[in-house]
């Protein structure tokens, strides 16, 4: 072979592995391209389905209120409704306020409970931050009223509380700023998760006690929770989900947390104070 046969034959390999590269790198990008149209695909899929099933879930919450509004009798314990609305059964779950710990009232032992058992934190960790609470809650504004916590959201406000401490502790407790609430927990009203807080982490004992007031049992035995945590005053205010599955479609929370004290000045027989929609994956199970 001469030497210009074999500087041809050099170009023509360098040029086929150049081709072999563009092949390649087209092929990946016709990949990712494809993995994207799908992603996107998923999101409007997603989108659509959250619109659809939320209408019926606000559907089902508004039959369940209008129902509450209307009955002689307040509701005290966590209790359920199902619901059916065009062919489709809704589970609604009703959650008295008082059920959950109220970050603007709660005491400083009740919160260091919270941020040791659910939180996971050790007992010197979980005090700092209750009294870091309380301390970012009771600052002044400039008429001198306390500011407190205008939603859950704002415990993220004080320092130590990362969004991973938040989120596991953020289904359990509310933020009342309408009024001075007295800080303790209804146990008829609170989920089994905010029990196994009442009981100290006994899991055991909040069972048993949710288990009682889930089938309606008379004089449930409550002695083993701290009197000064608990009480079981009426409330008008509610968190009420609404678990929403039609065809094959993922499941949908809607959660509504709403008064239903009727306003004097515009007539409204409740007020929806927040909204929330989240696909069952990323909520706690808990009407099963």
């Amino acid at each position: 072979m001469t030497r210009l046969q074999t500087t041809r034959t050099c170009h023509r390999g360098v040029a086929l592995v150049a081709v072999l590269w563009m092949v390649a790198a087209l092929s990946i990008m016709v990949v990712g391209m494809s993995y994207g149209v799908r992603g996107e695909t998923r999101k409007a899929s997603l989108a659509r389905q959250g619109i659809a099933l939320g209408a019926l879930g606000n559907a089902a919450i508004a039959l369940v209120l209008q129902e509450m509004v209307s009955s002689p009798e307040r509701t005290t314990h966590l209790s359920y409704r199902d619901v059916t609305y065009k062919d489709l059964s809704i589970r609604v779950e009703i959650l008295p306020i008082n059920g959950l710990i109220d970050i603007n009232n709660a005491s400083e032992s009740l919160l260091a409970k919270l941020f040791s058992i659910r939180g996971g934190l050790d007992i010197e960790r979980a005090k700092n931050l209750a009294q870091k609470t309380i301390d970012i809650r009771s600052q002044k504004d400039l008429s001198g009223q306390t500011r407190g916590f205008e939603s859950v959201e704002d415990w993220l406000k004080v320092p130590g509380i990362d969004y991973s401490l938040y989120a596991r502790m953020k289904d359990l407790v509310t933020a009342n700023l309408f009024g001075v609430g007295s800080g303790r927990v209804n146990p008829l009203a609170a989920p089994r998760e905010v029990l196994t807080i009442l009981t100290g982490g006994n899991v055991e004992h909040s069972s048993r006690i949710a288990s009682d007031r889930d089938s309606d049992r008379a004089g449930i035995d409550t002695t083993m929770l701290d009197a000064s945590d608990v009480e079981a005053a009426p409330t008008n205010r509610f968190r009420i989900s609404a678990r929403v599955t039609a065809s094959t479609n993922t499941p949908l929370w809607i959660t509504q947390t709403v008064d239903i004290t009727a306003s004097k000045r515009d007539g409204l027989t409740w007020r929806i104070f927040n909204v929330e929609r989240r696909f069952e994956s990323a909520r706690p199970e808990r009407l099963n």
